[in-house]
């Protein structure tokens, strides 16, 4: 999945993909690192509407982060 130049993903355990929201000044330091993530989970509706095509949507995990705490240098990909 492509997001935007400073958004940020999180991957949880079951390979699921997150957009973070809000802390973009505390994410920047914790990318590639194994992080604790407080916040609120929420769907975003995106509009996937080809010009001329049917309209479509599809819905987007996203989190709103309200805390962000470090576990380890380095993390392991989801599902290893």
């Amino acid at each position: 999945m492509q997001y935007p130049k400073g958004h940020y993903v999180l991957t949880d355990n079951n390979g699921t993909p997150y957009q973070l929201s809000g802390q973009a000044n505390t994410l920047t330091k914790h990318v590639g690192q194994q992080v604790e993530i407080t916040g609120t989970p929420g769907v975003r509706t995106v509009g996937t509407t080809i010009q001329g095509g049917a309209s479509s949507t599809k819905e987007q995990q996203v989190f709103k982060v309200k805390s962000v705490k470090h576990i380890a240098d380095t993390c392991t990909s989801a599902g290893h």
